[in-house]
């Protein structure tokens, strides 16, 4: 890749970098080739850019290899939400996979069934009626449903 086309690549939206329509290993080589482009064009403010974009606490969880999130095939710090429309560092997962979590909401939601919440969803997701609302995701919420 020559310089015109790093520089190009790194000045694409992080939507741009990472499309839907794209699989996750191809997500994945677009994030290795911004980290690289990033260095190769200035390597002192490059290498800040890239540790801080590497920089994640998703703690021990089974769905993080390295800096990237196999759950939503996305670098750990990308949040789609935040990163996405804001450029703000965020969880790919928005923070609700790791383990411990995924246990006390599976704990919350027995509970929520024990108290008589009506189940409903499209046969890939479980929604419950809850008086807050989540960010969407893999564990996703729309109007106060919390869906798992």
């Amino acid at each position: 890749m020559n310089e015109t086309s790093q520089k190009e690549f790194l000045e694409l939206s992080w939507q741009e970098l990472f499309p839907k329509t794209t699989s996750p290993d191809a997500r994945r080589q677009r994030w290795e080739k911004w980290k690289k482009a990033a260095i190769t064009l200035d390597p002192e403010q490059g290498q800040r850019g890239v540790e801080y974009w590497q920089r994640h606490e998703c703690g021990p969880c089974d769905q993080v290899d390295g800096d990237w999130c196999k759950l939503q095939g996305l670098p750990c710090t990308v949040n789609p939400i935040l990163t996405f429309n804001y450029g703000y560092i965020g969880m790919a997962c928005m923070g609700f996979y790791p383990s411990a979590l995924r246990e006390r909401l599976e704990s919350q939601v027995k509970r929520l069934i024990a108290a008589g919440l009506r189940l409903s969803g499209n046969g890939r997701q479980k929604c419950f009626a809850k008086a807050e609302q989540i960010w969407d995701g893999p564990l996703m919420t729309q109007h106060n449903y919390w869906c798992v």
